[in-house]
């Protein structure tokens, strides 16, 4: 028993270690290379919504933030396992397979060049900066 508790321990602790070595020290948030800032962000967020919801037609985005430099891990774009780009985060209610509304649901888009290259969706776990 102390075994698989020690072993178990030990996955989580290195699981948590290679998540936390991804993330960008600030140098580096500095250096990178972010593309332009978005001007069309509500136009760029509903057409990826389209992609993301089921009734796309019915989203009513409650807020969308000011875009910011960010960095999303995990979503080896060219081979990296982070992405530089703008991020804009929106709050979206939107109806599901039953019709229904499914109430505010919070979304992080990362645009790069106009294009969305990462999104986080509801539930995921998320290391941004």
């Amino acid at each position: 028993m102390t075994y698989i508790r020690t072993a178990i321990v030990s996955i989580v602790a290195l699981s948590l270690f290679g998540c936390a070595s991804h993330l960008p020290s600030a140098a580096e948030m500095q250096a990178a290379d972010y593309g332009p800032k978005p001007t069309a962000t509500e136009k760029i967020v509903r057409e990826q919504l389209k992609r993301e919801l089921f009734d796309p037609y019915s989203a009513v985005i409650e807020s969308l933030s000011a875009p910011v430099e960010s960095c999303h891990t995990g979503t080896r774009i060219n081979g990296s396992p982070r992405t530089f780009g703008w991020q804009v985060v929106a709050e979206v209610n939107a109806k599901n397979r039953l019709g229904a509304y499914t109430g505010i649901q919070r979304y992080s888009f990362l645009i790069r060049n106009g294009t969305v290259v990462s999104v986080h969706r509801p539930g995921d776990i998320v290391n941004t900066r």
